[in-house]
C-alpha cells in the first residue's frame, strides 16, 4: 500500500466569542480544539470552542449529536475529551474561566456531563446535570484511552499527573522529579504495542504515559506506566539535548519513534528504549524549508513567538509522520507524509486556506488522530484580539489518508527528488544534535565558557576531554599508511556531527562582530584531520576563520592538505583580503589603540604560496579569481610576487639545481626555495590568473603593460630552455627510473621494509630461459631488431 492523502472535507465552522486577554492562562489557549472518540461507524469528534461551548459531531453523518453552550464568559484550558459506550457519551472539560467558577479554582476545575446519543440534541439546560471537581493543581490537558476505561489523566503545566475515576474522584497524583520542569507535550499510548518498554511492564500495566518536559536548557522524556486501577509507576527518565523553547512540535508513535521539530526547521528523530539498558538513540536529522514557520522563526527573538503554531505533527505508526504547515511564500496549507527512517516525502496534498483565514497574519494548526485512515485538522486564527474576533472563524476538517503499516526501502525508493523541494542543504549546523552525554556536556561547557568570555576554560575542558578519549595529536614522523590509519581512527572517534557542532559553537560563523573565541580548539581539530569546509554553511570555513582574525588556523587549513574541500571562491576571497590589507597605507599619526587588529594576517607572499600550492580546479579557479580580483592594483601586486618566484627559479636552474636530481641537490634546492611553491604550481596559477584578469582588468590598465613585459622577459627564456631539453626526455628516462628505484629501495630499507623482490629460484637453465623470454618479449626503447621494406 502506497502513502496518499485524500481531499479533506469540512466537518464544522465556528466563531470564537472571546473577550480581551486577561492573565497568562488566557493568553495560551487556542480558539478551537478537537479530539476524536471511537464509536459507531466512523466515531465522534468533540470540538471545544472558546466562549461558545462544547459540540460532539458524528463524523459519518457530519452533524452534531450533542452540544453544550455556556456563553462568552466561559473559557477552556485545553481540549475536551469524551468516552462513548452503550449509546452514552461522557464529556470532560477543564474550565479556565467561567461565571460558575471562582478565580481560585479557575484552571483547576474539571466538568463532566453525560449525553444520550440516541435521543434529541440536548440544549443548554442539560448543563445543570454536569458534575464538577477541583484538582490540587492547574490542568493544561486531559487524556483518556480505551485501555483504561475507568481512568482520566490530567496533566499540569509543570508536569504533575493526577488520575481520576469516571466519577471524578481523585485516585492519585504523581509529582515531577523537579519543580523547575515545564510540560512541553504529553502522550498516552496502549501498553501492548510499546516495544520500547520491558515486556513485564507491558503485561502488568494498561497504558504508557510519556511526558516531554523542559528542565532548564534540556528536555527530558519521562516514561510512566499507568494501571486502570489508578496506579502510576516510573519507568525511565531520558535526556534529549534540545532546548525546550526551541521545540515547535513533536510526536511519538507506540513503537517509541519520537520526532522533534525545532523552530528553525531542523527535524530530529529518536528511538526510545527502556529495556535493560535505558537509552535514547538519535536516528536521523533533516532540515525543512519552504514552510512559513521556519521563515518566521528567523525574525522572531521571543521564545514565545507564535510562529511555532503554524505547524503540527501526527505520528501514523512506524517511522511515518504527518506534517501540516503553511507553505512559504504562497501561504497554502500543505499536508505531508514523511518517512523519517529514510528522510523521504511519501505523499503530499495542498489545500487553499479558507477565505476567513486567508487574510490572517498567523494561523494555528492542530492535528489529532481520528481512527484508522483519517485524522482531524483544525485551522484557527492566532494572535487575534478585541473587535477583530467578530470575523475570525475556525474550521475543523477530517483528512483521509493511507499509509504503509511499516517503513520499508521499497516505499522510499524514487522519492528523493520530490523531497528536495522541502529539504534544505544540511551543511548548516543543527543546534541540539543528539550526542552521547559526555559530548553533550562538553558542548555545553564550551558554549557556556565562551558566552562568559572565558576561552581559557573552554581550551582546558576540550584538552581534558581530548586526552580522556585517547585521541593523540601529531607526533613522530610516520609513513603515509600510518597517517591515513590514524586519521581514519580519529574520524570515527570524533564523528562528523560532533565536530560540526563543536565548530559552530566555537567559530559562531553567523556572528560578524567580535566574540570570545578559542583558536586552540579549532587548531587541534584541524591538526587531527577531522575538519572539512562543508561543516560550515556554504563551505565558508576560511571566511569564518577570517572573521575571528585566526590566520594561524587558516595557514594550517591550507598547508599539507589538512582540509581538502576548500572552494576556489574561498581561496580567491582570502587572497583579495590579504592584498587589500597589504596595500592599505598605515597612518603615522594613528595611536596604537586605533590600529585595526590585523597583525596576525600573513604577508602576501606567504599567503599566496599557500593558495598556489593548494590543489584547485583550473576552471573554478578562473571564475573565482575573475569575481574576487576586480582591482588592477591587486592583480599587479600578485603578478609582482609571481614574477619574483619565476626569477628565483630561473636562477636556481642556472646554478644547476633543476627540479629532478640527486637527493643532495633537492635538499639544496629546497633550502634556497624556502616557502616558494613548485614551478609547475606557479605556472598553473599564473595561467589561471591571466586568463581571468587579462581582458576585464589588465588590458584596460596602462601600468599593467610594464608588468606583463617583465613577466614575458622571465617566461621566454624558460620556454626556450624547455624546447631544448625536451629532446633529452626519452634518452634520460631510463636513468631517472633507475635513480628513483634506487632511492625507493633505500627509503624502504631505512623504514625496515624489505620490498625488494627476490631473484627467481631454479637452476641455470631456467634462469637463462627466463632471461631469453624477457628479452624477446618486445622491442626495447631504442633498439631496432629488424626493418623490412
Amino acid at each position: 500500500m502506497d502513502a496518499s492523502i485524500g481531499d479533506p472535507f469540512v466537518l464544522a465552522n465556528y466563531t470564537a466569542q472571546q473577550k480581551s486577554s486577561k492573565g497568562k492562562q488566557r493568553q495560551q489557549v487556542s480558539d478551537v480544539y478537537a479530539t476524536y472518540t471511537p464509536g459507531t461507524r466512523d466515531g465522534y469528534v468533540t470540538a471545544t470552542v472558546q466562549g461558545d461551548g462544547i459540540h460532539t459531531l458524528d463524523v459519518s453523518e457530519i452533524h452534531p449529536v450533542a452540544a453544550h453552550t455556556f456563553g462568552p464568559s466561559t473559557l477552556f484550558a485545553g481540549p475536551s475529551v469524551a468516552r462513548c459506550t452503550d449509546g452514552t457519551c461522557s464529556t470532560y472539560a477543564v474550565v479556565a474561566a467561567s461565571s460558575d467558577v471562582t478565580s481560585e479554582d479557575a484552571g483547576r476545575t474539571i466538568w463532566k456531563w453525560d449525553d444520550d446519543l440516541s435521543g434529541s440534541l440536548p440544549d443548554s439546560s442539560s448543563s445543570s446535570t454536569k458534575q464538577s471537581v477541583t484538582v490540587p493543581h492547574i490542568v493544561s490537558c486531559i487524556r483518556v484511552t480505551d485501555e483504561c476505561p475507568s481512568t482520566l489523566l490530567a496533566w499540569s503545566p509543570s508536569g504533575h499527573l493526577t488520575l481520576l475515576g469516571n466519577d471524578l474522584k481523585i485516585r492519585t497524583t504523581r509529582d515531577p522529579p523537579s519543580q523547575r520542569r515545564v510540560l512541553v507535550q504529553s502522550f498516552l499510548v496502549p501498553s501492548k504495542p510499546c516495544a520500547f518498554v520491558p515486556s513485564q511492564v507491558r503485561h502488568e500495566n494498561d497504558a504508557i504515559a510519556i511526558c516531554l518536559e523542559g528542565d532548564d536548557r534540556t528536555t527530558r522524556a519521562r516514561v510512566l506506566a499507568v494501571r486502570d486501577v489508578g496506579e502510576v509507576a516510573d519507568v525511565a527518565d531520558l535526556e534529549i539535548s534540545v532546548p525546550p523553547e526551541n521545540i515547535a512540535s513533536c510526536t511519538l508513535s507506540p513503537t517509541g519513534f519520537l520526532t522533534v521539530l525545532l523552530r528553525d526547521g531542523i527535524w530530529q528523530a529518536y528511538q526510545l528504549s527502556c529495556s535493560s539498558n535505558t537509552f535514547l538513540t538519535s536516528l536521523e536529522t533533516i532540515k525543512l524549508r519552504s514552510v512559513s514557520f521556519v521563515a518566521s522563526s528567523k525574525a522572531a527573538s521571543d521564545t514565545k513567538s507564535p510562529s511555532s503554531h503554524e505547524v503540527a505533527l501526527l505520528a501514523l505508526g512506524s517511522s511515518h509522520v504527518l506534517l501540516a504547515a503553511t507553505a512559504h511564500p504562497s501561504r497554502d496549507l500543505v499536508l505531508h507524509i514523511w518517512d523519517l527512517a529514510f528522510s523521504v516525502l511519501l505523499a503530499t496534498q495542498t489545500i487553499t486556506l479558507p477565505s476567513a483565514l486567508a487574510e490572517e497574519k498567523r494561523i494555528s494548526i492542530a492535528l489529532a488522530p481520528a481512527g484508522a485512515g483519517q485524522c482531524v485538522l483544525v485551522l484557527s486564527p492566532a494572535g487575534v484580539s478585541g473587535s477583530a474576533r467578530s470575523n475570525a472563524r475556525s474550521t475543523v476538517y477530517v483528512v483521509p489518508y493511507s499509509c504503509p503499516p511499516a517503513s520499508t526501502i521499497a516505499h522510499a525508493m524514487g522519492r528523493a527528488e520530490a523531497s528536495k523541494t522541502w529539504l534544505a542543504q544540511h551543511g548548516g549546523v543543527a543546534h541540539g544534535q543528539a550526542h552521547e552525554p559526555k559530548r553533550a556536556k562538553l558542548l555545553k561547557t564550551i558554549e557556556g565558557a565562551l558566552a562568559s568570555n572565558r576561552p581559557q576554560a573552554a581550551d582546558e575542558a576540550f584538552a581534558k576531554w581530548f586526552d580522556a578519549e585517547g585521541l593523540k595529536g601529531p607526533g613522530r614522523e610516520k609513513c603515509e599508511n600510518e597517517k591515513i590509519g590514524e586519521e581514519a581512527e580519529r574520524n570515527d572517534a570524533l564523528g562528523h556531527a560532533f565536530v560540526r557542532d563543536l565548530l559552530d559553537r566555537v567559530l559562531r560563523p553567523a556572528v560578524a562582530g567580535t566574540v570570545p573565541y578559542s583558536p586552540e580548539i579549532v587548531r587541534q581539530l584541524i591538526k587531527a584531520g577531522v575538519v572539512s569546509a562543508g561543516m560550515i554553511d556554504g563551505s565558508a570555513l576560511l571566511t569564518a576563520l577570517r572573521r575571528r582574525n585566526d590566520w594561524g588556523s587558516i595557514q594550517l587549513v591550507l598547508s599539507d592538505g589538512r582540509v581538502r574541500d576548500i572552494p576556489e571562491v574561498e581561496l580567491a576571497d582570502g587572497l583579495a583580503h590579504v592584498v587589500a590589507r597589504a596595500s592599505t597605507p598605515g597612518d603615522a599619526n594613528a595611536m596604537q589603540v586605533d590600529v585595526p587588529s590585523t597583525s596576525d594576517a600573513p604577508a602576501l607572499p606567504v599567503f599566496l604560496a599557500l593558495c598556489v600550492a593548494y590543489p584547485a580546479s583550473p576552471s573554478a579557479l578562473r571564475v573565482a579569481l575573475r569575481r574576487s580580483l576586480a582591482d588592477a592594483g591587486a592583480v599587479l601586486a600578485i603578478l609582482d610576487v609571481l614574477q619574483g618566484w619565476l626569477a628565483r627559479w630561473a636562477g636556481m636552474r642556472g646554478a644547476g639545481l633543476a627540479t629532478a636530481g640527486s637527493k643532495a641537490k633537492r635538499k639544496q634546492r629546497t633550502r634556497l626555495a624556502g616557502d616558494m611553491p613548485e614551478l609547475p604550481e606557479i605556472l598553473r596559477f599564473l595561467t589561471a590568473l591571466l586568463d581571468a584578469t587579462y581582458v576585464p582588468v589588465l588590458l584596460q590598465h596602462a601600468p599593467a603593460g610594464r608588468a606583463l613585459r617583465r613577466l614575458l622577459a622571465h617566461v621566454t627564456p624558460e620556454v626556450d630552455f624547455l624546447e631544448d631539453v625536451v629532446q633529452l626526455r626519452g634518452p634520460l628516462e631510463p636513468f631517472v627510473r633507475a635513480q628513483t628505484e634506487k632511492e625507493q629501495k633505500q627509503t624502504d630499507k631505512e623504514q625496515g621494509k624489505d620490498r625488494v623482490a627476490k631473484e627467481p629460484q631454479g637452476d641455470w637453465r631456467q634462469r637463462r630461459r627466463a632471461a631469453h623470454e624477457a628479452a624477446s618479449a618486445g622491442v626495447g626503447l631504442y633498439r631496432l631488431e629488424e626493418l623490412t621494406l
